[in-house]
């Protein structure tokens, strides 16, 4: 019988010490996967009825008109043009050819000579280009035809494809009331087949420096924290109709620790980062100015930030490709992604504007020396309107969230051990117990050994 009694203890023993022994690795691999703090996506096709307006870049290809230029340059331009005139047995084509290759000239030596603060002075305003209106109410409202500027001020760059103009950007403003980015469909059932807002592009052609440039002005759909740098452009020409349809891909990330390791980036201070993209080009700016001296004209230049004082990049100044994609990577890396990251598709659709809709008309815009004179007079709209498929967010949420670690330490911890709450309270019951015995008996054994004996004590 003891025999059998030290086999069933030493076998229990084994048990027991394997199943801690399991229990353990199992438990320090659960925690391993759990510190690495992962996440799993949801994916969801939403067509709501109250969308947020994507901010809209449009840029015209020239950075100063032909007037400011003659004006700034004065007579050493002038001598130049005039003997472009005087020159005999030249046809017209010719003439405009040459006397345009002048003005970019002097467009390039006045990015140069002149600081950016002067630059953006001297360049043409978004009034002499564009007109653009809302058409549809925003959420805080239900009138119609909103003009653009009133939802966000509208920021000007400088580009290497011109001067640019961005609207309903959340860049350098103080965001008061979110909804004033927000339109309502709900008066008009069939927004998504609709217009969002109208705009209208004046093409004053005889101010270009580049005269004969065919596509004089493009545009952008991106998010309206960042300046399109390297987005999808899509050029615009004088004499048609651009319905661009737009949808929106949200993903919605998790800070530190876990593995997305987004930020949310302060939008008050245009000197600072103020999302991942203009984090970026912060970086690659002061690492460009370090190495030539100048700002690059590959990224945006924003009015009002601390470059305003520096120079502009000429186009012989600059590195090449593999350092400059190393350059972006490496900015790339430095920057977390914003928490809440957005990204914009669109595709255009591209028609004769009205104003060309006869056979005659249309083949002048492409061909011919005529054209030049029509587009002098012709104009662009755009519509744009939101894809009737709607948007798709992707929300990382956490793969294991802390009660449901704990929930799994716990079934361990009973498949292995048996234990389960019951049990441990019984456990910790027992325990108290007999921690309360050995007091009590402690205490007793104390007091009788202090307690004094008659035989001891004198009476005097």
């Amino acid at each position: 019988m003891r025999a059998f009694v030290k086999l069933n203890f030493a076998v229990k023993f084994l048990v027991v010490a394997f199943s801690s022994v399991a229990l353990v690795y199992e438990t320090s691999e659960l925690a391993t996967l759990y510190y690495k703090y992962p996440t799993v996506v949801n994916v969801k096709l939403e067509k709501e009825m109250v969308i947020d307006l994507p901010s809209m870049t449009i840029c015209v290809s020239m950075f100063f008109t032909r007037s400011v230029l003659k004006a700034t340059f004065g007579q050493q331009m002038a001598k130049e043009l005039e003997a472009i005139g005087a020159t005999k047995d030249t046809d017209n084509k010719t003439i405009e050819l040459n006397e345009s290759k002048i003005y970019e000239k002097y467009s390039e030596l006045a990015l140069k000579q002149f600081p950016i603060e002067s630059l953006f002075a001297m360049s043409p305003k978004e009034s002499h280009f564009i007109s653009c209106n809302l058409s549809l109410p925003l959420l805080v409202s239900s009138e119609r035809g909103f003009n653009c500027q009133s939802v966000s001020k509208v920021i000007e760059t400088f580009h290497s494809n011109g001067k640019c103009f961005t609207y309903f950007s959340r860049l350098n403003q103080n965001l008061v009331d979110p909804r004033l980015y927000k339109v309502s469909l709900y008066q008009d059932l069939r927004a998504s087949l609709g217009s969002i807002a109208s705009i209208q592009i004046k093409f004053p052609l005889e101010e270009y420096p580049n005269y004969l440039d065919i596509a004089p002005a493009s545009i952008s759909i991106h998010p309206p924290n960042m300046l399109p740098n390297n987005g999808k452009v899509h050029k615009l020409r004088p004499g048609f109709n651009y319905d661009i349809y737009f949808s929106k891909t949200l993903s919605k990330l998790l800070p530190p620790p876990y593995e997305t390791m987004c930020t949310i980036y302060q939008t008050n201070d245009p000197n600072k980062p103020q999302s991942r993209a203009d984090c970026v080009d912060k970086c690659i700016v002061s690492v460009w100015s370090h190495l030539c001296n100048c700002t690059p004209n590959h990224i945006s230049v924003r009015r009002d930030v601390h470059h305003m004082k520096d120079y502009m990049c000429g186009r012989d100044e600059s590195v090449n490709n593999s350092i400059a994609g190393e350059m972006r990577n490496a900015c790339y890396d430095q920057c977390l992604p914003d928490c809440v990251d957005e990204e914009y598709d669109f595709d255009v659709e591209e028609t004769s504007h009205t104003s060309a809709s006869s056979p005659a008309q249309r083949g002048a815009i492409n061909y011919g020396e005529p054209a030049l004179k029509l587009r002098k007079m012709l104009f662009s709209d755009i519509n744009l309107i939101r894809r009737f498929s709607g948007d798709v967010t992707y929300n990382h949420s956490p793969q294991m969230p802390f009660i449901e670690f704990i929930c799994y330490v716990a079934s361990l911890a009973s498949l292995w051990l048996g234990l389960s709450v019951l049990t441990i309270y019984d456990y910790l019951t027992k325990f108290l117990l007999l921690m309360y015995r050995n007091y009590k008996r402690i205490n007793t054994q104390n007091n009788t050994q202090i307690q004094p004996k008659l035989n001891n004590v004198f009476v005097v």
